[in-house]
């Protein structure tokens, strides 16, 4: 068997059984509301020091030489972990709640998919779209699983010696974003940047009417010497993304994250507020110690995320396709 069909016949093993337990749990909580969604006991999976994750106790490394089977394909690369183990992460834990997925790093949480079921029903739509490897089983998981059992999954690995051990993250108060209270907190609009953009199938944006190529020269015969040439979609993409029936993609920031949606399907939204963007440059800066660009992300991220910004992007369709209406932007602030 190869380790794409082991890892597919794994996760699919993984639904099945986690299906079950929230059936389990639907049948002893029918008379509980269903905004209040109970954390089931953390999954934590320990990684040791080969890269390999340990299952009861028992590291699939040496499970897979006693059985004479090759687990490589659920190891850690040893650099991976190296990286890991300098830059002192000990734990990552995903939780699934009736929210979305909540992310933790070191017990710090991170920005997160903030969505309902049809938001990340919709997120399976586009995985399917988009020729996605496995992508049917993980919209089922999606749609029928996560944001109905709260289930947190944690990773830990190995500590560097001399490190002193980082608690995992309390669940007993689950934090989320809270709309309401990051709008409220929010005085000032540093950035309004509206654009509708098209593509060609080279992948060649247009603007304003303008190619970039066109405003490229434009800008050079003005002496600004502007280099637009990297801004350009990869053409595979493009017909990945037309081929798949998109029309058009849109991104909108507000102070409470980035709303996404597909023809005209709102995806999740990727959740933040001025801690988890803190959070996450640190784990950046950790990750890339000799990065010349934590500074300048210390800089302009605290600007970005106050800032209102709405970009859609028209993808080529086919003259008899009927063009779908896009979502209506967020009217936040």
């Amino acid at each position: 068997m190869t380790n794409h069909k082991r890892r597919r016949w794994v996760f699919v093993a993984l639904l099945v059984l986690t299906a079950l337990v929230l059936a389990g749990c639907a049948q002893r909580g029918e008379e509980q509301p269903e905004e209040r969604i109970a954390l089931l006991p953390r999954i934590t999976i320990t990684v040791d020091a080969e890269g390999y994750p340990k299952v009861f106790g028992l590291s699939l490394g040496t499970v897979g030489r006693l059985l004479g089977q090759d687990f490589s394909a659920a190891r850690v690369p040893p650099t991976t972990l190296e990286r890991l183990q300098a830059a002192d992460i000990q734990h990552i834990e995903v939780v699934m709640t009736k929210g979305g997925l909540a992310i933790f790093v070191n017990g710090k949480p991170m920005p997160y998919l903030a969505g309902d079921r049809e938001k990340l029903g919709n997120l399976g739509a586009l995985l399917e779209a988009l020729g996605v490897s496995n992508a049917r089983f993980i919209r089922w998981g999606l749609e029928n699983i996560v944001g109905r059992v709260g289930l947190p999954i944690a990773v830990k690995f190995p500590v560097a010696p001399g490190n002193a051990e980082i608690p995992m993250a309390d669940l007993k108060d689950l934090d989320l974003v809270n709309v309401e209270e990051v709008r409220g907190r929010t005085t000032m609009v540093p950035l309004r940047f509206y654009a509708d953009i098209e593509t060609d199938r080279q992948g060649v944006l247009r603007l304003a009417g303008f190619t970039l190529i066109e405003l490229q020269d434009a800008m050079t015969k003005a002496g600004l010497g502007a280099d637009l040439s990297g801004l350009r979609l990869n053409p595979a993409t493009v017909a990945t993304l037309a081929g798949g029936g998109v029309q058009h993609l849109q991104m909108e920031t507000e102070p409470e994250g980035i709303y996404l949606c597909f023809n005209g399907k709102p995806l999740p939204r990727l959740a933040w507020d001025q801690e988890r963007m803190t959070n996450l440059i640190d784990l950046y800066a950790s990750l890339n110690p000799s990065a010349r660009t934590t500074e300048a992300l210390r800089f302009f991220l605290p600007y970005l995320q106050p800032s209102d910004i709405e970009l859609t992007l028209y993808l080529p369709r086919g003259a008899e396709a009927t063009l779908i209406e896009p979502c209506p932007f967020v009217d936040g602030q």
